[in-house]
């Protein structure tokens, strides 16, 4: 838990910048390498084989190679199509409640942040006089939450610290699901990615903001 101001570019602009053309390439470049080297080795364990057609091999192989990059391709595609539909709902938060307005509440010093890693903004959880930040995911004013439920369960083991070597397992492994009750009785999860230590903190730190019978743990 920090008490800090958070620079509003950071969790209001969802721009494509290099820190995400990084993750695209250490996620995405040991697969592709994997599919090259597999190609290879099946073009040269089969190359000095007599009976074997040389054209036909080395078409086999490329062959090969270019299923795998269509694969590759389609994963990327599917990547930055649920990217965009979550920037489009995000949006929409920024839009409700004025980007103006959301930018002077996150540069207050006084807000508190909960984060896996200073450089992960994705991770971000922003609790300011007014709103709750969960960045790049949504925003909401504190006194529009009716309840807040907690997953005390994480998708992975996070008994190991977070690297922060930008592998999609390496901060999925933190992930636990939030669910918010607005002032419309609209329920909607979200993702939260914390060690077990912030992310408790958060919890404890909204049940003392939010008071007592809106904040819970799923059973």
């Amino acid at each position: 838990m920090y008490i800090q101001p958070v620079e509003p570019s950071k969790v209001l602009d969802l721009k494509f910048d290099k820190e995400d053309v990084i993750f695209y390439v250490r996620n995405y470049l040991p697969f592709l390498l994997l599919m090259v080297g597999l190609s290879i080795l099946f073009v040269v364990s089969h190359i000095f084989n007599p009976e074997e057609d040389k054209t036909r091999l080395i078409l086999s192989g490329v062959s090969l190679l270019g299923v795998n990059l269509l694969l590759l391709v389609a994963a990327i595609t599917a990547s930055r199509i649920i990217a965009a539909k979550g920037k489009k709902k995000y949006e929409t938060f920024i839009n409700k409640y004025g980007y103006d307005n959301l930018a002077a509440q996150l540069k207050d010093p006084e807000n508190t942040v909960f984060y896996i890693h200073p450089e992960k903004y994705e991770s971000y959880v922003i609790v300011t006089k007014e709103y709750l930040f969960l960045s790049r995911t949504m925003m909401i004013r504190l006194n529009e939450i009716r309840q807040m439920r907690f997953d005390r369960i994480a998708r992975g083991d996070t008994s190991r610290p977070f690297r922060n070597n930008k592998m999609a397992s390496e901060i999925t492994r933190f992930i636990r699901k939030v669910y918010i009750v607005d002032s419309q009785n609209k329920e909607e999860n979200f993702p939260i990615a914390l060690s077990d230590d912030e992310y408790f903190a958060l919890v404890n730190f909204l049940a003392y903001r939010l008071g007592p019978g809106i904040v819970y743990y799923n059973s």
